[in-house]
């Protein structure tokens, strides 16, 4: 035998050696069943049998309420040995054993053991080998049949003698992944995902175009627009006749109600139901075709709702109008009917037929599952069994939460964490859009609540359908099976509440839902805790080389994940991620922020990108293009006007992707404060007004300040405080020369770049308490006897009160006077006393010489005070109306006010009226 010969049969021994040793420690420690092909028996829509076999403790199989047999055949390609199993069984509490069996076609089988008896959550054990194509696994539930049962997770092995020549199984999670039905490395972990959106229109609702649904019934169109809400209505009533009209006024789409009252049961009021179905057609045609036309209609809508599914007339009415609707609208508008949220997929597979968009209500608080939130899933996974048993093709499920009751007041801090986490979790169980019941205002429910809800829901509406756009991620992303999580510490099982609407035993769901999904070149994943305590989970499976870690909310950077990494959530917490091999950024101007600054740079980063190109724009308009990250480029502020701008920026790698990063920011040319401000309080002597300029001062041309009086919200006198060609830092304004009330403070700045901004702040000044005595005689009751009704702080006995010949007194009917010519006093109270005015008629000639009127800081020791007088009428009957008024000395203290009259003569001059002014 040669040399050559010799070395060639060392070298076969050799490479059998090695396989046989390869094949030998893979099938010892390797699960033969992973993503391998799989058939069941039944699977509830979106838990298929797949997902017992994917490794993923996030995903699972699982059969509903439903009679027979419960299998699950898995494919090994080949046959191959195995002995031994390990399960993660769903629905354990439901079950009386489980058994294995085997076989070479598919067809027959022979047993490989059986289990009865008590089924744990974790199940292990072994067989005597067998070698098989197929292996089939059945679950054997127990009398109970409300439950659903199936796999979290199975795993096949072979732990006998090796087999020379039999195939290596396949490749652990953290070194392959399902994509398509097909293995793939792990290196594309970032493969780009397949999304069929191209026949859907970029400005229509979906399902018939890319927007994401978010609406709410009974809104107002303007107000939900600004929030980010897509969808108006459904509203109910009269307010059908305008919906269209305020859709269209806030360029948003809308929910329009088509149907009839009629009296399914039996009641009075409302037509009955001895319509006949062309009667029926003729109406309902007449309602579509109405409003046919209008481009802001994206659904139709149903009434009456929750119709029943075991009444034939019921479903016959939602045949005819349905059918109706199609016949008669061109477009194919969907269709939606609201079901109650009690009701489970058979029920709801009987109207999902007649429709294309099924939601009914998770009304979690509602429906007494207040602390038992994962209502939102069972409610989901209804919904989705339903559409695989009748729906149409194309039918869609929406997550309809609540929000129309008042919480107990320990509670209502919680709506934030309740709305986010019922969106997010209907989203992650397959939602396809949001509709809130109900954003109206309703009776019991606060004001105070109502606004929590709104702004909740208002975030992830702008989460969805704002600048990070998830709601596209959710519609046209491509679920991934590649991670596996694992609940390391807190509670792990939750359940509806049991005996609560059809909920009559125990449904065991992890605490955490997860979704992970591929969009565009990125993966996104998102977490939901419906525990309402914190649960801390390892997630496994990300790849070894480098990627980025954002927050999928806010696009703010992470710290980097390695191949495993673990998490805590809070109590009902929801955590999103998007993670990248390469991202752009917009670093400065942040989002959400206001310029404030003459100069602003333009900041960009772009982690793990090799560019080919750059392009920044500001608001619609290129103000860069090249190949590398611009250097210098610099917003002037000057040159913006005031409010909002978008900066947009768009880079190209070198394998042609693109990747986009958006801010959106506001521009101020001036901020003003002063101390009053940061307390909220009305303006009283000297403020100062600190002026912040938003731009240099070599951009302004000119400034104007005024302070103008604002009577009954209508403006009125301007005073001018200042005009020049630069703009003053600080602003004095002495309030006490202005009276009392509201005011505009207007500044106007020209600058050169041609730009004019007016600055209004609304301020109230009030520097002044008044008192002012009518002088009124006292009332007389036979309860309480005299009341005085004088606003006087003491008088002295000499006074009375009349009301005679109001006509010789300008019409004046209460007065005061001195019964005889004695020296008499009145003292009234006002601390800071400033000013007073008394309105005298007189006879004398010379009345000062009888008045004498004296003020006091604490009402002991008193100093005259100086006053004036002034005729302001007179007639040829002998009286004039005479005003005494006086300013107190800035330097004396007052708070008290004495008038004296004395003297002989005519001592029945009268007092008409009582003006103090003092400062607060």
């Amino acid at each position: 035998m040669s040399t050559r010969k010799i070395m060639n049969i060392l070298a076969l021994c050799i490479v059998l050696f090695a396989l046989f040793t390869v094949v030998s420690a893979q099938a010892a420690d390797g699960n033969l069943v992973l993503n391998k092909p799989v058939t069941t028996s039944f699977a509830a829509a979106g838990n298929p049998g797949s997902n017992a076999v994917d490794n993923s403790a996030s995903t699972h199989w699982r059969v509903g309420v439903t009679e027979g047999e419960i299998w699950l055949i898995v494919d090994l390609g080949r046959p191959m040995p195995f002995d031994s199993y390990k399960l993660e069984v769903y629905g354990y509490p439901y079950m009386r054993g489980y058994k294995f069996q085997y076989s070479d076609d598919g067809e027959n089988w022979s047993d490989a053991m059986e289990k009865i008896g008590e089924v744990l959550r974790d199940e292990a054990g072994s067989f005597p080998p067998v070698t098989a194509r197929y292996v089939r696994y059945e679950a054997l539930r127990n009398d109970i049949k409300t439950s659903a049962v199936g796999l979290r997770n199975f795993e096949l092995y072979y732990h006998g003698e090796p087999v020379l020549g039999q195939p290596a199984v396949p490749m652990t999670p953290k070194q392959s992944v399902l994509m398509n039905g097909e293995q793939v490395q792990q290196a594309d972990f970032f493969a780009p995902a397949i999304q069929n959106v191209q026949d859907l229109s970029a400005d229509k609702i979906y399902p018939q175009g890319r927007i994401f649904p978010f609406g709410g019934y009974s809104g107002v169109a303007l107000r939900d627009k600004a929030n980010y809400f897509t969808l108006h209505g459904p509203v109910y009533g009269d307010a059908n006749h305008t919906m269209l009209a305020n859709a269209e006024a806030a360029d948003m789409y809308a929910i329009y109600t088509v149907g009839i009252p009629i009296n399914f049961l039996e009641a009075t009021g409302g037509p009955a139901t001895d319509l006949t179905p062309e009667q029926i057609a003729a109406e309902i045609k007449r309602q579509v075709t109405a409003v046919v036309d209008n481009n802001n209609l994206a659904w139709w809508y149903v009434m009456p709702e929750e119709l029943r599914p075991w009444r034939s007339e019921e479903m016959q009415y939602l045949d005819i109008v349905t059918r109706t609707i199609r016949e008669n609208d061109p477009q194919g508008r969907p269709i939606w009917m609201y079901d109650p949220g009690h009701r489970t997929y058979t029920n709801l597979s009987l109207t999902a037929q007649y429709l294309d968009i099924l939601g009914k209500g998770m009304y979690t608080n509602y429906s007494g599952q207040l602390e038992h939130r994962i209502w939102v899933r069972w409610t989901l996974e209804q919904q989705l069994q339903a559409l695989e048993l009748k729906g149409r093709p194309g039918a869609i499920p929406i997550g309809v939460p609540e929000m129309f009751q008042e919480p107990s007041p320990q509670d209502v801090e919680k709506i934030p964490s309740w709305v986010r986490h019922d969106v997010y979790l209907a989203l992650v169980c397959g939602a396809k859009g949001i509709v809130v019941f109900s954003l109206g205002q309703r009776s019991g429910f606060s004001q105070s609540s109502w606004q929590a809800y709104y702004d909740a829901y208002a975030q992830t509406a702008l989460e969805l359908n704002g600048e990070r756009q998830l709601g596209q991620v959710f519609l046209f992303g491509e679920p991934r099976h590649d991670l596996q999580l694992t609940i390391t510490s807190g509670e792990k099982i939750v359940s509806p509440r049991q005996k609560t609407g059809v909920i009559d035993d125990i449904i065991p769901y992890d605490s955490v839902s997860m979704a992970n999904i591929a969009y565009g070149t990125d993966r996104y994943l998102f977490l939901v805790n419906s525990s309402e305590e914190p649960v801390e989970v390892l997630i496994e499976g990300f790849p070894e080389e480098t990627f980025y870690v954002r927050d999928a909310f806010t696009g703010d950077p992470l710290p980097s994940f390695s191949a495993a990494v673990t998490l805590t959530l809070p109590g009902l917490g929801v955590k999103g991620f998007q993670l990248t091999q390469g991202y752009a950024n917009i670093m400065a101007p942040q989002h959400g922020t206001t310029l404030v600054q003459p100069q602003i740079p333009v900041e960009i980063s772009t982690p793990g990108l090799s560019l080919r190109t750059v392009q920044v724009s500001l608001d619609g308009a290129i103000i860069y293009e090249g190949t590398a990250l611009p250097a210098n480029l610099v917003l002037q502020t000057a040159e913006l006007a005031i409010g909002n701008h978008q900066l947009v920026v768009v880079v190209t790698d070198d394998h042609e992707r693109t990747y986009t990063s958006r801010a959106s920011f506001d521009v101020e040319h001036l901020r003003i404060t002063y101390p009053e401000q940061a307390r909220g309080t009305a303006l009283k002597g000297v403020t100062v007004f600190t002026l912040h300029p938003g731009v240099a001062p070599t951009d302004i041309q000119s400034a104007d300040i005024h302070l103008v009086s604002i009577v009954n919200g209508e403006r009125q006198t301007v005073h001018q405080l200042y005009s020049g060609i630069s703009l003053p830092s600080v602003l004095e304004v002495d309030t006490t020369q202005f009276t009392d009330g509201a005011y505009e403070l207007e500044i106007n700045l020209s600058l050169k770049s041609r730009l004019v901004t007016s600055y209004v702040q609304r301020l109230v000044i009030d520097n002044w308490d008044t008192l002012e005595d009518p002088l009124l005689p006292p009332t007389t009751s036979a309860w309480f006897g005299n009341t005085d009704q004088l606003k006087a702080f003491d008088r002295s006995e000499g006074w009375e009160f009349t009301g005679a010949t109001p006509e010789l007194f300008y019409g004046d009917t209460e007065r005061m006077r001195r019964r005889a010519a004695t020296d008499e006093y009145v003292i009234w109270r006002l601390p800071g006393l400033q000013r007073f005015e008394f309105t005298f008629y007189i006879q004398t000639a010379k009345p000062e010489q009888q008045i004498t009127i004296s003020v006091s800081a604490d009402g002991t020791y008193w100093s005259d005070t100086l006053f004036t007088l002034q005729e302001v009428e007179h007639d040829d009957r002998g009286w004039s109306k005479v005003l005494v008024e006086g300013i107190v000395p800035s330097d004396v203290l007052a708070e008290y006010i004495r008038l004296t009259l004395s003297g002989d003569g005519v001592y029945h001059n009268e007092l008409g009226n009582v003006f103090l002014v003092g400062r607060k």
